[in-house]
């Protein structure tokens, strides 16, 4: 028999038999000039998580405009407005979501305007 139990990533029980541990997905943020995350005003950049089929990806806390990529679901395209000569810090944050086994994880992108 197999018994789940805890919760994603880890596996507690005082039962014996067989334990299934649900990893959670690994989403990492690419994108931006060099990947840096340095951007310059006015500019827009694509930001993309690696693509798992059968996930869900969930974006937020990005600039001052952003939409989906409508090329891929695990990408989103973000648009810089001038800073006004500031630099102003950004995060961009996706969570990817595995909906068989209800795990997710966040990843988080630091931007900066110049």
């Amino acid at each position: 028999y197999c018994i789940v139990t805890g919760t994603c990533g880890t596996a507690t029980s005082a039962a014996s038999g067989a334990f299934v541990v649900n990893p959670n997905p690994t989403p990492s943020i690419t994108g931006s000039p060099n990947n840096t995350g340095d951007v310059n005003a006015g500019e827009t950049n694509t930001y993309c998580t690696n693509l798992v089929s059968g996930h869900a990806y969930y974006w937020s806390g990005f600039g001052e405009v952003s939409f989906p990529n409508p090329n891929a679901k695990n990408c989103i395209d973000d648009h810089f407005y001038s800073s006004c000569g500031a630099y102003i810090p950004w995060n961009i944050i996706v969570t990817e979501l595995d909906p068989t086994t209800g795990c997710s994880a966040t990843a988080t992108k630091n931007i900066t305007i110049h």
